[in-house]
């Protein structure tokens, strides 16, 4: 059930990082701790 769970998760986050690029994800992340 284990696999299950971290195969579905690893699926989503590579749809996800196919629509967000990784650079604006970083972007992002910096932008907040400036704040």
């Amino acid at each position: 059930m284990a696999v299950v769970y971290t195969v579905t998760m690893m699926v989503i986050l590579i749809i996800a990082l196919r629509f967000v690029s990784p650079t604006q994800l970083v972007a992002r992340v910096k932008e907040s701790r400036e704040d």
